[in-house]
């Protein structure tokens, strides 16, 4: 009886970028692993429905704007199928790691640098691994860009430039922000506390300042 060895790997993704596709690709190529589980965490979020746990201005794309990001950024990329999943997110460790199991039967090995989630998974019994980070990005600063209309396709694979075009996500990501502009310096505050860069860092606040009327 021939054994089909799963990883699976879990984020947001809100945005999909050149990070993800790294760590994707580094799975697809372990020799042991013969498909790979790709999670949406947080997929009953959007612009429609806000988490009651975060700014709203972190989760703007739809679990299907994300999963489209992703297929179509990683198709005939990887060395292995894949498949992608919708994970809901039920602000409690105990019922979202069922869920996580519930959604992906079968699989045998978690990928992950949170120590948190792999505390979480060994727990229950499966393999964890570290995955490679190649560079630092973060999705707010390439949400933002995107917003701007700052050119962002260094950050992010091909798929991800056709599909932000093809769905008009730039003014459907600039419309969100604005309505909800008072977020903006709220989330760039934690991210100086937290000592992550932040697009303020890097562009300066002229452009956010113009776009929200700041």
């Amino acid at each position: 009886m021939v054994v089909i060895k799963r990883g699976l790997y879990l984020g947001r993704f809100q945005i999909f970028h050149n990070g993800h596709l790294h760590i994707i690709k580094h799975i697809s190529q372990q020799p042991d692993i013969d498909e790979v589980l790709i999670n949406i965490g947080s997929s009953q979020y959007n612009q429609e429905n806000k988490s009651p746990e975060a700014p709203w201005i972190i989760n703007p794309f739809s679990f299907e704007e994300r999963k489209e990001l992703i297929d179509r950024s990683i198709k005939n990329e990887l060395e292995t199928p894949y498949k992608i999943i919708g994970v809901q997110d039920h602000h409690y460790c105990p019922s979202w790691i069922q869920q996580v199991k519930y959604s992906n039967p079968n699989f045998q090995v978690f990928f992950s640098n949170t120590r948190k989630e792999i505390n979480l998974f060994e727990k229950q019994g499966f393999e964890t691994r570290r995955v490679p980070i190649k560079d630092k990005f973060h999705a707010q600063i390439i949400r933002e860009m995107i917003a701007y209309e700052d050119d962002f396709s260094q950050y992010v694979p091909k798929g991800v430039v056709e599909v932000v075009e093809e769905f008009g996500l730039v003014k459907k990501l600039r419309d969100f922000y604005i309505k909800h502009k008072e977020e903006i310096a709220y989330v760039h505050n934690l991210q100086k506390e937290k000592n992550i860069t932040s697009y303020v860092d890097m562009f300066g606040d002229e452009k956010v300042k113009q776009m929200l009327g700041l």
